[in-house]
């Protein structure tokens, strides 16, 4: 009875007070929510609220403009209205074609709904190319939310393959990609993910790492990095020629200033790295290695195992212990069980396996050298920083005490350095300018110990 009346009042309240008329609208939308199974609602119900849908568009356009009022309430309406009537061809139509209608050009939804459902289709899918993460980083509207969660699954199954492989809404995106329109930053970025998402989204490798290695808006960067996934995924191995700056992309997105969203994606993008030929790539036991690979990868896993956030660091983890990550740098093969290891417990073995790999590179120094400058530079860096931040603090005579909750994270990098420094030592001793190098850090004491575990283990 409540929708009966509210939708009777509609036409004449749209001609006194659109403010008024777009507060009935989302009450209709309220109580219509509650009515999950469209058995509920019987069709002489249907059709009264219909008419509101029915009411002229232009007209509610205009009155919504001169008031600024988006039309979103009344296109969502739209959206719960088709959902009662449960035609999936219809509920389609409305999100392709209405919502683009160019009168109201309602961008900013129907790029968010579609995103939305999208990215619900390849979970449900069990593809790993999108995970929860991502549902929560693009920070969906209430409304979608709560529309998607009154499909039943059939419906959200259909409606999201339906949308994967419409043309129209492939050729709205490209559209809308290509245009000259300063879009805002967050419609901009939900058009950079929606993209991969389609069943045939126009995208060239070559293209999307020249956009990685290019200056870009931040924003752009989630769409990016899962347009870069679902493309490594598709091929499984990569050219040489995109492995560089691939790796200086993951660097960039590990930094300590990113969001940690952005610091996962770099460890999901490390994790595809190490499945896509990396031993034949990189050029790991044999004499053909490439220092700016091998270096860069180890350094790209170093800071993921130090990451501030715990899950990331778990992943990287899970990486380096995972059998077949060891099996590409040529460590024990055999599968174990190591869910709960700290990830600061399997730096040491990573180090090992990293000098490992390249021991026919013994005879060069040059390499060493740079290899081992290519791995320690963050966190040389790190501890240069913390040592002038030391003098200054005791020129300031003020100490910040951590709090009980916080971990100690400065001392990481030095540790780090020795754990390096004493795996270059195991392996390479007899490097004098290798050595002198090291030596010339003057590590603390404890690294001595380090390196005996090392040479026990080995």
């Amino acid at each position: 009875m409540q929708l009966h009346t509210l939708a009777a009042l509609a036409a004449p309240i749209l001609q006194r007070d659109v403010c008024a008329f777009s507060a009935l609208v989302d009450v209709m939308v309220a109580l219509m929510e509650d009515a999950v199974d469209p058995g509920l609602v019987n069709l002489q119900l249907l059709d009264q609220i219909a008419a509101v849908y029915r009411l002229d568009h232009m007209e509610v356009y205009a009155r919504c403009q001169q008031q600024g009022i988006s039309m979103r309430f009344y296109q969502i309406f739209g959206l719960h209205l088709h959902r009662l009537h449960g035609i999936c061809p219809g509920m389609v139509q409305h999100m392709v074609e209405d919502l683009a209608e160019p009168y109201w050009a309602l961008d900013e939804l129907k790029v968010e709904l579609w995103l939305y459902i999208l990215l619900q289709r390849w979970l449900d899918a069990g593809q790993p190319l999108v995970s929860e993460l991502d549902v929560e980083h693009f920070q969906f509207s209430a409304d979608i939310r709560r529309y998607y969660a009154t499909l039943s699954l059939e419906e959200r199954q259909e409606i999201g393959q339906q949308l994967y492989e419409s043309q129209a809404i492939r050729s709205s995106v490209l559209k809308m990609m290509s245009s000259k329109r300063h879009w805002s930053l967050q419609l901009a970025a939900r058009l950079v993910a929606l993209q991969p998402l389609l069943k045939e989204p126009g995208l060239q490798l070559d293209e999307l790492v020249q956009r990685c290695s290019a200056a870009h808006s931040s924003n752009q960067e989630p769409g990016l990095v899962l347009g870069l996934k679902r493309l490594i995924g598709e091929r499984g191995r990569l050219e040489r020629k995109h492995w560089l700056p691939l790796l200086n992309y993951a660097l960039r997105l590990v930094e300590p200033v990113q969001p940690v969203y952005l610091r996962h994606q770099a460890a999901q993008l490390c994790q595809l790295l190490a499945r896509s030929g990396l031993k034949d790539q990189i050029g790991l036991g044999s004499a053909n290695v490439d220092v700016e690979l091998v270096g860069r990868f180890a350094r790209l896993v170093l800071l993921l195992l130090l990451d501030e956030a715990e899950w990331v660091r778990h992943w990287a983890a899970q990486l380096v212990c995972s059998t077949e990550f060891r099996s590409e740098f040529g460590g024990q093969q055999e599968a174990k069980s190591r869910g709960d290891i700290l990830p600061s417990a399997v730096t040491l073995e990573f180090l090992e396996m990293v000098v490992g790999s390249v021991e026919q590179q013994a005879g060069q120094p040059v390499f060493l050298l740079r290899l081992f400058q290519l791995i320690a530079e963050p966190f040389l860096a790190t501890e240069a920083k913390d040592d002038s931040e030391q003098v200054q603090l005791q020129e300031d005579g003020e100490v910040e005490v951590f709090d009980k909750q916080e971990i100690n994270l400065y001392c990481e990098p030095l540790l780090v350095l020795c754990e390096l420094a004493a795996a270059f030592r195991a392996q390479f001793g007899d490097s004098e300018e290798l050595m002198a190098t090291i030596n010339a850090l003057a590590l603390p004491s404890y690294l001595s110990s380090i390196q005996e575990h090392l040479m026990c283990a080995s």
